[in-house]
Order: C-alpha cells, then sequence, then structure tokens
C-alpha cells in the first residue's frame, strides 16, 4: 500500500500494524509512538503470552523449585 505523508495525516482514523522478524525495531518504534498522546499499543506476543504460556511458566517455575530443598 503506498500513500502519502499527506494523505495519512489526513485520515480520521489512523491504524498501524508492525509485524517483523525479533529484532527489527518493532518495540522501539511502538515505544515512540506511545510517547504521544493519541496512540494505543497492543501487542499480540504479549496476550499470547499472558493467556496461553502462563501456566506452563508457572509449572516448569514450581518444578524447578521442587528441586531445591528447604533448609
Amino acid at each position: 500500500m503506498k500513500f502519502t505523508v499527506e494523505k495519512f495525516r489526513a485520515w480520521e482514523h489512523k491504524k498501524v500494524t508492525l509485524l517483523g522478524m525479533s529484532g527489527v525495531g518493532k518495540s522501539y518504534l511502538s515505544s515512540k509512538l506511545r510517547e504521544s498522546d493519541d496512540w494505543f499499543h497492543y501487542s499480540g506476543d504479549y496476550r499470547i503470552g499472558t493467556r496461553y504460556l502462563d501456566e506452563h511458566i508457572l509449572d516448569m517455575i514450581k518444578e524447578q523449585a521442587m528441586q531445591v530443598p528447604i533448609r
């Protein structure tokens, strides 16, 4: 999709989706956008991690903790 800066600025409701491999600067750019008053950041990775992986992560932590003897 190609558009000019003027056309983008003229849009009433702006939405941007950032896709890319790890380390390309998605989080850095989103943190810069959040500094503006009108931007909202939604992280799909965070939602996936907290919804689908939290139980597995906690189970792994508990398993590791059970291996340490109590003094």
